[in-house]
């Protein structure tokens, strides 16, 4: 490994850490408000839990970004330093001067696959388990016996009596929105997975009043949808890691595995996509940099959600769809920029 080689690579890599650094903060600060907003009685200690959990979700919608962003910058940088005129003078090749930027997106791509595989869908599943504690403990706390609370998000006015088991006892509960009324000898909170939790009310009634009619029901058990949460999976896949997704039948899992395994590919041809675009202008400034990695990855990225709803459908095989997309992609991105240039170079 060469001096040009760890220039190179150590400045793309200040650059990604530093723009996966910024990002991050912005993202994951955004779910910490929501879930402040959510869960106001949160402690310290959870909220630090809830935190590490977000962070493998945030590897794979962050790093690719930064990695773009950092290869655009880097060219930047050689060119309005002048040294990318030096290094040519010195008769070397441009793949000699973007092989450090390659290596960074393949290893960029490999942690993505590590975390897509194994590390998100645990963090997940911890998450889930977390956020649900906490819901419960609030909530119960929440209430005091013999005080009607209202439950504003929820549209809810509840009563009730708690037992140290977490168990409300002699549950009284208004829908405000629709004036329906629930009672009950006793309530729980279950988790029905994915985030989603219900409040579920054992042996009782409710009563429904209509300008025409009143609705008197009886029941054993009732569940009300209690909270909808900052994070919600699409499905239990979510929680599987790519070992045990191997072993599922159907569009949806085989899609999901393939796109955990080919991030590194993803990685890599994004990489040598923006390294066609790396602006040949000193003039240009960073400012073009950073809005021409944005739009140019948010295109990228599109085609490749597009291509996995497709695959989830069973519209596009998903066997081996993200292998051959990937350079794909890349080889159309290179035929249109050598024919763009053609024309360029002919005015």
């Amino acid at each position: 490994m060469n001096i040009l080689f760890r220039y190179l690579f150590k400045t793309a890599a200040r650059f990604q850490l530093g723009m996966f650094a910024g990002f991050s903060l912005l993202l994951v600060g955004q779910q910490v408000i929501g879930l402040l907003e959510n869960l106001p009685n949160i402690k310290i200690n959870q909220l630090a839990l809830i935190v590490l959990y977000i962070l493998p979700d945030a590897i794979n919608d962050i790093a690719p970004i930064a990695l773009i962003l950092a290869v655009l910058l880097t060219g930047n940088q050689l060119y309005s330093q002048s040294e990318i005129y030096i290094l040519r003078t010195t008769g070397l090749n441009p793949f000699r001067i973007s092989l450090p930027m390659l290596t960074l997106g393949l290893l960029t791509g490999i942690i993505m696959t590590i975390n897509a595989s194994y590390l998100k869908p645990f963090s997940a599943l911890k998450l889930s388990e977390l956020v649900f504690n906490v819901t419960n403990a609030n909530f119960t706390e929440y209430l005091i016996p013999g005080e009607f609370r209202t439950l504003d998000k929820l549209g809810l006015t509840l009563t009730a009596e708690r037992n140290d088991n977490g168990i409300l006892k002699n549950v009284f509960l208004r829908n405000n929105e629709n004036g329906q009324t629930i009672t009950g000898e006793s309530a729980k909170i279950i988790n029905n997975s994915l985030y989603n939790y219900s409040l579920v009310i054992q042996n009782g009634s409710s009563i429904q009043v209509t300008p025409t009619n009143v609705m008197l029901t009886d029941f054993s058990s009732y569940n009300i949808k209690l909270i909808n949460q900052v994070f919600t999976p699409r499905d239990n896949i979510e929680f599987y890691d790519s070992a045990k997704l191997a072993h599922k039948d159907g569009n949806y899992p085989k899609t999901e595995l393939q796109w955990r395994l080919s991030r590194f590919m993803f990685c890599l041809c994004l990489c040598a996509i923006a390294l066609l675009f790396i602006p040949k202008n000193p003039r240009a400034g960073t400012s073009l940099s950073i809005f021409s990695g944005i739009v140019m990855f948010f295109l990228y990225n599109q085609v490749a959600n597009s291509a996995y709803r497709l695959g989830t459908k069973g519209i596009l095989d998903a066997g081996y769809l993200f292998w051959w997309l990937y350079p794909s992609l890349y080889v159309g991105v290179l035929i249109l920029f050598l024919i763009t240039r053609w024309i360029i170079r002919a005015r």
